[in-house]
Parts: structure tokens; C-alpha cells; sequence
């Protein structure tokens, strides 16, 4: 309990002399002190600060490597959502999938809430759950199912949500950082070319070999990038 008290002070220590180095214009200075105070506590506003360092110094895809962390951990914070697509907007790649405006909207709703909001949520009310049917075993009163019918579809969400984000993970998102990189046919460089890409394109890991990397990038198309051309997000 000490060594974490005392993990959280040396945190928000390192953390206000990030923001006081981010403030005076140092933002490789800045970074440094970001990227040790998340040694000891990983938290949005440091992600997110840290993510608004990394794009000033024009290093759009660990900017937006933060900005993702900074949302998987605080999805309804306004200013996280905002800056994340202002450093996608800044991307050379400029990637464009046909998106359904109700897949959109649900997949807005899903993220609402954070992967440890709803793994707690979830443990919660299905507690809350067990106690109110078992108060209708015990004392037979309809005005417990009552309850417990909106209750099953909130934590229906929940199981949703938290799906949705444990896919995200599993799928191993990565950002190249980059400034450009050839992803190949195979994972060498005797290989053929595929395409370029360049910094800030997001992708997803489906194997490493041999220094190399294959990616997917959304609509299906990738190939396989040097290893240092990447970095995974979670």
C-alpha cells in the first residue's frame, strides 16, 4: 500500500512537471516526463497530454497511439474524441471506407462506456440481480422481476461493451510511426511491393516474422512492414 501511495506521488509529480515543460515549449522534454509518470499509474489525462506533446513535435502516430489509449480508458471525454480525429485528419494516408450511419451510431453507443467500466458494472449488477430474484423466491413479490427486467438489459450492454473492447485488443491495433514504409508480399525484402504507408495509418497485427510485421489495414488490404515501423497501441 506505501509503495503504491507513494508510486502515485512520484506520478503526479512527474506529471505537473510534464505539463510545466509542455507549457514552456519543451515538448520532447515533456514526453520524457509523460512517459515516466505512466510507469507507475496509466491514466487518460496523461495519455491524452501526452498524445497533445507527441503531436506537436509532428510525430502523428504516437499521437494518435495516446489519443487511443487515452480513449480506451475515458470514451466520453469530449476533448480525447476531438483530437483524435484532428490528428487522423493530418494523416498523408488518407484511407476511406464506406461507413453505415447505424453501425456508426452503434458502435458510438457501445463505446461509451470503457472496458473497465463495464467488466464492473457487469460484476455489479449481476449481484444486484441474484439479490432481487432471490428476494422474489423468498418473498413472492412481483415488484422484484420488475426491477430485475431492466437490470438483465443494462447488463446486456455491459456484456456487449466489454465485447466489443476485448475484441479491439485481441485484434492487436498498431500505428505506424514511421514517417513512410513499404509493406511487402512477404516478410523480407526480396518480396514485392505492395504499398506505402506513412505515419499515423492504424492498422491491425496479424503475425510477425523475421523483423517484419504483416498488417491489415481497414478494407482488407496490408502487407508486411519492417518491425520498427510500428508500434502496437495496447
Amino acid at each position: 500500500m506505501i509503495l503504491l501511495l507513494l508510486g502515485l506521488a512520484n506520478s503526479t509529480e512527474l506529471y505537473n512537471q510534464a505539463n510545466a515543460e509542455y507549457h514552456a515549449g519543451d515538448y520532447y522534454r515533456a514526453i520524457d516526463r509523460y512517459e515516466e509518470a505512466l510507469q507507475d499509474l496509466k491514466n487518460a489525462h496523461i495519455y491524452y497530454n501526452l498524445g497533445n506533446a507527441y503531436f506537436k513535435t509532428g510525430q502523428s502516430g504516437m499521437a494518435i497511439r495516446n489519443y487511443r489509449r487515452a480513449y480506451f480508458l475515458a470514451p466520453r471525454d469530449p476533448d480525447i474524441k476531438h483530437n483524435l480525429l484532428y490528428a487522423r485528419a493530418f494523416r498523408v494516408d488518407k484511407i476511406h471506407i464506406s461507413a453505415n450511419p447505424i453501425t456508426n451510431a452503434v458502435s458510438l453507443i457501445v463505446h461509451s462506456i470503457s472496458l473497465y467500466e463495464a467488466q464492473l458494472l457487469s460484476t455489479a449488477l449481476i449481484i444486484i440481480i441474484s439479490l432481487f430474484v432471490a428476494g422474489y423466491i423468498v418473498f413472492r413479490r412481483r415488484a422484484f422481476m420488475y426491477v430485475v427486467a431492466p437490470l438483465v438489459l443494462v447488463t446486456l450492454f455491459c456484456f456487449l461493451s466489454w465485447g466489443v473492447w476485448a475484441t479491439e485488443i485481441r485484434n492487436r491495433p498498431v500505428v505506424v510511426i514511421a514517417l513512410e514504409a513499404t509493406a511487402l508480399s512477404g516478410p523480407g525484402e526480396d518480396y514485392r511491393e505492395i504499398i506505402k504507408v506513412h505515419d499515423g495509418v492504424e492498422a491491425n497485427l496479424k503475425e510477425a516474422r523475421n523483423g517484419y510485421c504483416l498488417i491489415q489495414l481497414p478494407g482488407g488490404i496490408g502487407g508486411w512492414v519492417k518491425k520498427d515501423a510500428i508500434v502496437e497501441i495496447f
